[in-house]
C-alpha cells in the first residue's frame, strides 16, 4: 500500500509544470492601491498650522510622478524575472511608467546633481533642486520589459484567474532593442500636488505650508534632459568617487521610494529632495556626517544652494555641467533633436529669461563640438 502510494505521488509530481515561485507568490497581483496607480492625499492638516493647506483623501495627480514599487513575488516576477535582477514598477521614461529590470550589480558612477531655477538675485540662483544621478555600465543596463498597465487593465488582471494572468500580462520587451535599454537614471524626490490644485506646479512657499506630497521617483535622464530643454535651468554635477556601495544606494532609492509611497508630506525646509537625496547617500553608502556646526551637518543637508559644501566633505569633485557631459551626449542629442529640431520648437522662446537661454546656447554649442549637430 505504501509503495502505491509512493509511486503516485511520483507520478503526479512527474507531471506536473515546473513553478518558479510557490502558490502564494506566483499569483500575488498588487493592487491598484499598492502600485500607485491611483492614490489619495494621506496627510492629515494638524489643527494648530492655521496657515496650512487642508488636502487630506483628495485624489492625487499620479499621471507622472509616482513611487517605485519593487514585484518580488509577484505575478509580474514570475512573468519577467531573472535572478540577480531587481524588478520594479513606474519607472519613468519618454513620458511613460515601465516595469524595469536592473542587474543587481550595475552601477559605474554615483553624481549629485543640483538643478538650479529662479528667482535670480544678484545674479545668482537661490533655489535648487538636488538629486541622485547613477551611471550604469554599459553591459548592465536598465531594461524596460513592458508598460505598467493602465487602471482598467489591471481590473482585468484582478478578475481574471491566476492561470489567466500570465497570458493576459504582455511579453517582455526585446532585450537587445536599445531603446528598451537605459544606462543612466535618477532618483528625484519631487513635491506633488492633487488632481484639483489650482496651480498644478512647484512652489516654495506652498511647499511650507502642507500642499504637496513628496514622492520619490526613479526615472530616466532622458526624462530629466527633457525637462531641461523646456526650462533651461543649469544643472552641476558633484562625482562621488568616495562611495564603496553604488549598487547599495540605488537599491535603497527604490527601497525608499515604495516605503515613503506618497505618506509623507513635503516641507521646503525639512523633508525635500536635498533631505532624501543626502538621507539615501548614507543609508545605502552606510555613513552618517560626522562634522560639527549647525550649518555644516544642519542646514547643508536642507537648503540645496549651500549643500554643495556637504557634498564636497565626501572628497568629491565637481565635474562639467550636465549639458556639457560627454557621457550623456546620446541622450542629449536625442532629447534635443526630438523636442527642439523635429518639434520645429525653438531652443529659447521668447519669454524665456537671458541666462537660461545662455544655458540652452552652450549645450548646442557641446552638441556641436561632439560633431552630433552640424553648423
Amino acid at each position: 500500500m505504501n509503495k502505491t502510494i509512493l509511486l503516485t505521488l511520483i507520478f503526479l509530481a512527474s507531471c506536473a509544470s515546473p513553478k518558479r515561485f510557490p502558490a502564494f507568490q506566483e499569483t500575488k497581483l498588487p493592487t491598484a492601491e499598492e502600485l500607485f496607480l491611483v492614490g489619495k492625499f494621506q496627510v492629515k492638516k494638524k489643527v494648530y498650522l492655521l496657515m496650512d493647506e487642508n488636502n487630506y483623501g483628495k485624489d492625487l495627480d499620479l499621471s507622472e510622478r509616482r513611487p517605485v514599487v519593487p514585484l518580488e513575488g509577484t505575478v509580474f516576477e514570475e512573468k519577467y524575472g531573472l535572478p540577480e535582477h531587481r524588478l520594479f514598477a513606474n519607472f519613468f521614461h519618454k513620458g511613460k511608467f515601465w516595469i524595469a529590470r536592473v542587474p543587481k550589480k550595475a552601477v559605474e558612477k554615483v553624481y549629485v546633481q543640483l538643478s538650479y531655477f529662479p528667482p535670480i538675485l544678484a545674479g545668482k540662483y537661490v533655489a535648487a533642486h538636488s538629486l541622485i544621478r547613477f551611471e550604469l555600465n554599459e553591459s548592465t543596463p536598465l531594461r524596460l520589459v513592458a508598460e505598467m498597465p493602465t487602471v482598467e487593465q489591471h481590473q482585468a488582471l484582478q478578475k481574471a484567474s491566476p492561470e489567466e494572468r500570465l497570458d493576459l500580462l504582455p511579453e517582455v520587451l526585446s532585450g537587445e532593442d536599445p531603446q528598451y535599454q537605459v544606462v543612466n537614471i535618477a532618483m528625484s524626490a519631487e513635491a506633488q500636488w492633487t488632481k484639483d490644485d489650482p496651480k498644478k506646479e512647484y512652489n516654495l512657499v506652498r511647499g511650507k505650508h502642507g500642499a504637496f506630497t513628496q514622492i520619490i521617483r526613479i526615472v530616466s535622464m532622458d526624462s530629466r534632459l527633457r525637462e531641461f530643454f523646456k526650462s533651461g535651468n543649469p544643472v552641476n554635477q558633484f562625482e562621488m568617487k568616495g562611495l564603496k556601495r553604488t549598487d547599495g544606494i540605488l537599491t535603497e532609492a527604490i527601497l525608499s521610494s515604495q516605503r515613503d509611497g506618497i505618506s509623507k508630506l513635503y516641507d521646503t525646509l525639512w523633508y525635500n529632495c536635498t533631505t532624501m537625496a543626502f538621507d539615501i547617500l548614507e543609508r545605502g553608502e552606510g555613513s552618517k556626517d560626522k562634522r560639527f556646526g549647525f550649518v555644516r551637518s544642519f542646514m547643508q543637508r536642507r537648503i540645496p544652494v549651500i549643500a554643495p559644501d556637504k557634498i564636497k566633505s565626501y572628497g568629491d569633485l565637481e565635474v562639467v555641467p550636465m549639458s556639457m557631459d560627454v557621457s550623456l551626449k546620446d541622450e542629449i542629442s536625442l532629447v534635443f533633436q526630438e523636442d527642439i529640431v523635429k518639434a520645429k520648437r525653438p531652443l529659447c522662446p521668447e519669454s524665456m529669461k537671458p541666462k537660461l537661454c545662455a544655458t540652452l546656447q552652450r549645450t548646442e554649442q557641446s552638441l556641436r563640438e561632439w560633431g552630433m549637430v552640424s553648423e
